[in-house]
C-alpha cells in the first residue's frame, strides 16, 4: 500500500519536461543522414523560446512545444518558415532529438539517422555552470 502511494506521489509531483529542459545545452553528438559531423552548437531554452548559437552565430529564436503524451514524445518547433515535428527523449542531463531533414517529411519514429533516412540525430548535454 505504501509503495503505491509513493509511486503515485512521484508521478504527480514530476516536473513537466518543458520545465526540466530550461537552460543551456551543448551539442555532443550529431549524425545527419547517417553521417557523423562535428559542429559547435549551444542551445538556449527560456520558457517556450529556443535559440541556437552555431559557431558563435546566434540564430533567430523559434517557439518550442512538447507533447509528452505521445510515444515517442513530440518536439515541435515553429518559426516564420513553418512547423517541424521531431521526437525527443530527456534522460537526466542528456537531451536527444531526432528530426526530419525537411519540414514536409514524416516525423521520425525512432532515434536513429541512417544513410538515406532523411533524419538528423542530435545529442545534447546540459551545460555546467
Amino acid at each position: 500500500m505504501y509503495g503505491l502511494a509513493f509511486l503515485l506521489l512521484a508521478i504527480c509531483t514530476q516536473q513537466p519536461d518543458l520545465d526540466r529542459i530550461q537552460g543551456t545545452w551543448i551539442l555532443v553528438d550529431f549524425v545527419s543522414n547517417g553521417k557523423r559531423a562535428t559542429t559547435d552548437v549551444r542551445r538556449e531554452i527560456k520558457g517556450d523560446a529556443l535559440t541556437d548559437v552555431v559557431s558563435g552565430r546566434v540564430l533567430k529564436p523559434v517557439t518550442l512545444r512538447l507533447d509528452e503524451s505521445q510515444v515517442p514524445k513530440i518536439w515541435e518547433t515553429e518559426s516564420a518558415r513553418g512547423i517541424t515535428l521531431s521526437i525527443y527523449k530527456l534522460e537526466g542531463d542528456t537531451l536527444t532529438i531526432c528530426y526530419p531533414l525537411k519540414r514536409d517529411l514524416p516525423t521520425p519514429t525512432e532515434f536513429v539517422s541512417k544513410t538515406g533516412g532523411n533524419t538528423s540525430l542530435c545529442v545534447f548535454k546540459r551545460a555546467t555552470k
